[in-house]
């Protein structure tokens, strides 16, 4: 798994164990130890790994969902559902809920009632989610963004540059630490400003987020450069991740 930038927020060992007094119940294999090394953030840009701390303030509205949903698969009652908690979720609002007496991770949808077993532990969910094809897109590699304050902007061009003249433009921000192609687009990764760039052939958009540290030095360099590709600036914002 690549990991995007620098960890800023660091998870105590201490924090896991809180949550699991609280909840009366374990929490996720592996949860402990992929959360107090990497903390809280995004896993390939779509879905969300909370920490204790989030998992417990917003432990009501995601019990909310859950029971007031209607799903019909009997492999996830009501009962059980219950007795679970909600530690991820997708930007689509799909939930992933783990049930401690069960010991199971499940995945509900957000827009169907389906409803999926991804296994005991946090990496057999990360490995069903990007890479079994069960229900996303199967993903050709991992990544993981810690959560941190950053900057995003989003571009269109309305006559794009062909992968080989968009690489070969980006070659002037020096050599990127990491480089996926997938899904009719390329992400381009560079650690020491904990950026990313996705290029989508597809859809002639661009999405850059970096941290926000970095901006008044990335700012003028990119804005020039994009320009440059006759890419057109349409939304800018900040995020925690």
């Amino acid at each position: 798994m690549y990991i995007c930038c620098e960890i800023n927020k660091k998870i105590h060992i201490q924090d896991v164990i809180d949550l699991e007094t609280k909840i009366k119940g374990s929490s996720p294999k592996g949860y402990r130890e992929f959360i107090t090394k990497f903390g809280p953030g995004e896993l390939n840009s779509f879905i969300f790994l909370m920490s204790p701390l989030q998992i417990e303030s917003t432990a009501n509205e995601w019990q909310d969902i859950l029971l007031n949903k209607s799903y019909t698969n009997p492999m996830f009652p009501l009962k059980l559902r219950k007795e679970a908690f909600v530690f991820a979720y997708s930007i689509d609002f799909d939930i992933f809920a783990f049930h401690p007496k069960k010991n199971q991770i499940y995945c509900l949808s957000g827009h169907s009632e389906e409803i999926f077993c991804t296994g005991e532990s946090v990496f057999e969910m990360i490995d069903w989610s990007l890479f079994s094809g069960a229900f996303y897109p199967r993903h050709t590699q991992s990544y993981f963004q810690p959560e941190c304050r950053r900057m995003h902007r989003l571009y269109s061009v309305s006559n794009p540059p062909d992968m080989i003249n968009f690489e070969q433009a980006l070659a002037s921000l020096g050599q990127e630490d990491c480089k996926i192609i997938e899904f009719y687009s390329i992400h381009i990764f560079y650690f020491k400003w904990g950026a990313k760039i996705t290029y989508s052939i597809k859809h002639s958009e661009l999405s850059l987020s970096f941290d926000k540290e970095y901006a008044l030095l990335l700012s003028p360099i990119l804005d020039d450069l994009l320009s440059k590709m006759l890419f057109t600036q349409t939304e800018e914002y900040f995020s925690e991740v």
